[in-house]
């Protein structure tokens, strides 16, 4: 009897061990980063992998955060931007562009030392940054609808894609040839032909506020679009399926960013009601809470980590939120 008691006790602690593991969460925060009390909006990150450094353009404080993800701490902090909210590392020619509303210019750094290297004017609002590091060039959505092609080593102005309202989240296709934008002053998304520097199709959306944009890299490749009215996220087809609605479900509210985790088959929304929503094909939707404004995040999958901007709350200091993901099986 003693022993078949012990076999069941054994069996019993073997099944609380696996519920455990089913239940750990699909990110796990790790740390907190302080960036100091930084006032306002945070909006968008890069990272230089090499020097293991990430970037938080801090929109309201008219400065760049620089942040030591070796060390966990704020490096340093650039100051005299305006308003910047577009932020992209260059690796190739070792260069930090940053995208300022307030003046419409794209400041450029050195990234060695993070020194003045040139300036970019566009004619106003320069926003969202895309980089393709193999063509060398970097692409900005700026004014009142525009996707200017930049030269990453010359500093300069390529062409300009004339759109019919601001874009906001936009993807570059694979190809090389195409680029997709939100549009959500004109209720659309975009396809822009790189090469003609040219809108060439307009694929009509019926909700409200279509800001963040990623690209699953899947064959044809599937755009993956959130939404803010009401809060959707869709996924939307390319090629034959041009267009056309695949996947739409609930989303949190005040969307800004959406990344694709392929490894992980997974999708991260980063809200500003405070959550970060992660989705799969295969089970439901999953929040993790967050904080009020935390709008804006960045995806790593080199380091397998997830990069919240957490604002300045009634109590304490801004800080950068590191979630890890986990490899449990049970969730999404």
């Amino acid at each position: 009897m003693r022993w078949a008691a012990f076999a069941w006790f054994l069996v019993a602690l073997a099944a609380l061990s696996c519920n455990a593991r089913a239940e750990e969460p699909a990110l796990l925060l790790e740390t907190r980063i302080d960036i100091g009390p930084v006032h306002g909006r945070l909006d968008h990150l890069a990272i230089d992998l090499a020097r293991k450094r990430l970037f938080v353009g801090e929109y309201s404080n008219d400065s760049v955060g620089v942040i030591d993800l070796n060390l966990r701490k704020l490096a340093r902090t650039i100051g005299g931007m305006n308003e910047p909210q577009g932020v992209a590392y260059v690796a190739a020619a070792d260069v930090l562009y940053v995208a300022n509303g307030g003046d419409g210019t794209v400041r450029v750094l050195h990234g060695a030392d993070l020194s003045p290297a040139g300036i970019i004017k566009l004619d106003s609002d320069a926003d969202n940054i895309r980089v393709d590091e193999a063509a060398g060039l970097v692409f900005v959505a700026h004014g009142e609808g525009g996707i200017a092609t930049i030269d990453a080593r010359a500093q300069e102005l390529v062409s300009d894609i004339k759109l019919r309202a601001h874009p906001e989240g936009f993807a570059l296709d694979p190809d090389g040839r195409t680029i997709y934008a939100n549009v959500p002053g004109a209720h659309e998304i975009a396809v822009l032909d790189r090469a003609k520097s040219l809108q060439v199709a307009s694929w009509p959306i019926k909700e409200r506020g279509n800001y963040p944009m990623a690209l699953e890299p899947s064959t044809p490749p599937r755009i993956v679009v959130a939404t803010r009215a009401p809060a959707r996220l869709l996924t939307t087809g390319t090629s034959q399926l041009a267009g056309q609605t695949l996947d739409d479900r609930a989303l949190c509210g005040d969307a800004d960013d959406v990344f694709v985790d392929v490894p992980h088959a997974r999708k991260y929304i980063s809200c500003g009601d405070g959550f970060v929503q992660i989705v799969s094909a295969s089970a439901p939707s999953l929040s993790v809470q967050t904080s009020i404004g935390a709008r804006t995040s960045l995806f790593v999958p080199e380091l397998d980590r997830l990069y919240v901007a957490v604002p300045r709350g009634y109590i304490g200091h801004a800080a950068i939120w590191v979630f890890r993901m986990t490899s449990n099986a049970a969730a999404p």
